[in-house]
Order: structure tokens, then sequence, then C-alpha cells
């Protein structure tokens, strides 16, 4: 019997309730035993929960880590016996691991940059001019730094760009994030363009704080968010949040399972003779093979395209019973 466990740092974001359904799925079709937990984003609780796999024989650990600094112990723990960790979503930093699956946050942070820069030509008679906010994840994130690869390079390159703040938010916390944009809009007088976020909870958070000045509204500030919430998806078609990003969640989850079945399954063999993998990326501690899961830039205009069509959402979900005005037949 192959068992393959599944740790992911939380089930707080609603991407990880459809995530962990995909992955138990397709880990039984291919006949294999998942066992899963989830742990509040607690490191101690995370290391309880990985040593209780391991004293269940899983024989391969997919492992979202909640501290990517330490993910390494975990590791080391369970190669030493025998067992396979494969990293997902979060990149776990100076040690080893035997694969990663990652969402592509690089290209992901280009969408929201390349979206920032059509809003100000669109806004400023052709002129790329402002004032930017980056509201970050945890420090120390791997996902941080290459959600924020792209957008700082874009805003070094327009002189007429201004980089007025880049704040981590401990544990991708809404409620912080909403702290600091009131903060930010109290020291500018509400005069900050734009806010580029590394997840959908941290939007909300922006989007509340402007709520309460009267921001709230695209025509004014720009707020572009990453993973394709449904809350968020209703704030792009009310005109609250500009553009979000949607990774493959799903072909990502089942790209984890069919993985681990097959480092399962074949102990022996060296990883790159099972899997073909897409990318190295390099940990502070070596190369480590990744698949990385494709990214699409959400809009207004293509969310029954990208998100109702591919059946992501209903078109219930995201727009009510009724069509509101302005919507076509579809509900666009």
């Amino acid at each position: 019997m192959v068992k393959i466990g599944f740790i992911l740092s939380s089930l707080q974001e609603e991407r990880y309730q459809r995530e962990r359904a995909a992955f138990v799925a397709k880990t039984k079709a291919l006949g294999a035993v998942p066992i899963f937990e989830s742990c509040h984003k607690n490191q101690m609780e995370q290391i309880s929960k990985f040593e209780n796999m391991l004293n269940q024989g899983v024989m391969v650990i997919v492992l979202q880590p909640v501290d990517t600094e330490v993910a390494f112990i975990l590791v080391r723990m369970a190669n030493q016996r025998g067992v396979k960790v494969i990293g997902y979503s979060s990149l776990p930093m100076n040690g080893p691991i035997d694969l990663m699956v990652l969402e592509d946050m690089w290209t992901a942070g280009k969408m929201q940059c390349e979206a920032m820069l059509e809003w100000f030509k669109a806004r400023k008679s052709g002129k790329i001019e402002g004032r930017v906010a980056f509201i970050l994840g945890p420090p120390g994130s791997s996902d941080v730094t290459f959600l924020t690869e792209s957008p700082l390079e874009t805003v070094r390159a327009h002189k007429g760009l201004e980089l007025v703040l880049q704040q981590t938010h401990t544990n991708w916390d809404p409620h912080e994030a909403m702290k600091t944009t009131n903060e930010l809009l109290t020291k500018y007088k509400n005069n900050v363009d734009v806010f580029i976020c590394n997840s959908d909870g941290l939007a909300r958070g922006v989007i509340s704080a402007l709520k309460q000045r009267g921001l709230d509204d695209t025509r004014k500030v720009f707020v572009a968010g990453v993973e394709a919430d449904l809350e968020n998806i209703r704030y792009i078609v009310q005109g609250k949040q500009a553009v979000d990003v949607k990774y493959s969640l799903q072909k990502m989850a089942e790209t984890a399972a069919e993985a681990a079945v097959k480092l399962a399954r074949n102990p022996e063999k060296k990883i790159t003779e099972i899997i073909k993998v897409d990318r190295m990326i390099y940990n502070g501690a070596m190369d480590v093979p990744t698949l990385v899961t494709p990214a699409n830039l959400i809009t207004r205009e293509n969310i029954f395209e990208s998100l109702i069509m591919n059946g992501v959402y209903t078109k219930e979900q995201i727009y009510g019973s009724e069509p509101r005005g302005g919507q076509d037949k579809e509900g666009r």
C-alpha cells in the first residue's frame, strides 16, 4: 500500500479547500492512499503532524511549509527515514528538498505590472507616473521574492513611478494589510495610486481600507491580487479591484499527487529519470528540480471565458442570480 502525505500550512485561504480535494481525488485515482493535514500556520503544529505522518508509514510527503527558512529540518528528518519530500507552493530555503511544485509566480508578478502600466496610460493621458505600494506576504517567504521580482524591476524602469511602500505581513493577514493601507493613505493624504498585492487576502485588506475612504473604485486606485478567490472576482465585477491572477490550482495539486506517487513507486530512480522538470531553482543550498503551474490574468472582460466556462465558478456565484447592469447575456 502506497501512502502519500499532504500537509498544507493552513486551510485559511479559499484556494486550499479546492487543492486538498483535487490532491486527495487524484491520489486515490492513482491507487494510493492520501493522508492530509493542515497546520493553522503554526510551525510547532506542523512539526508534530509531519512526525505523525512519518510514523504512519508514508513514502512521500508533499509539504507546504509554514516557515520556509526552517523547513529543511523536516526534510532532513524525512530523508533520514527514506521518505522523499516534495515542496508545494512555498519553496523551502537553504537546505535539501527532493522536488518542488510551484505556481508561476514570476509571470504572475509580471502580469500585475503590465496591467498596472496600462491602467496608468488610460488614466493619465499615456503617462506612467504615480505612487505604488507593494503589499507583501510574510518576511522570508520565497513566494514574496518570486512575486515581487518583476514589479520591482518595473517600478525601477519607470522614473515617474514612486515606490512608497514595501511592507511584509505575517501569515498573509488581511487585517494587517488593512492597517498598513490606512496608515499609508493617512501619510500621503489618500494619494496612492497602486497597490500590488501578493495574495487575494491581502488585496481584500487593502480594499477594506480604501472603502473606508471612498476610494474602492478602480477609476481612482489600482489594486491587483493573486489567486482568484471568489470574493476578489466579485470585486473585479464591482469595479473595486482591477485585476487578479489565476493559477491552475487543480492542475497544480494533481501534478503534486502524480509526482508523489511516481517517487513512491520508483524509490531507487533519480527524480529526473521519472519526472520531466520545468526549471531548476536555487534555494540557497541547491538547485531544486521544479514543476511550474501556469498563470493567467483575470480582468472584468475575460471572467466568463477564464472562470465560468472553465468551471471554476458559476455565473450565479460571481454575478448573483440576476445579471447586473452593463453585462451581456453571458453575464459579462
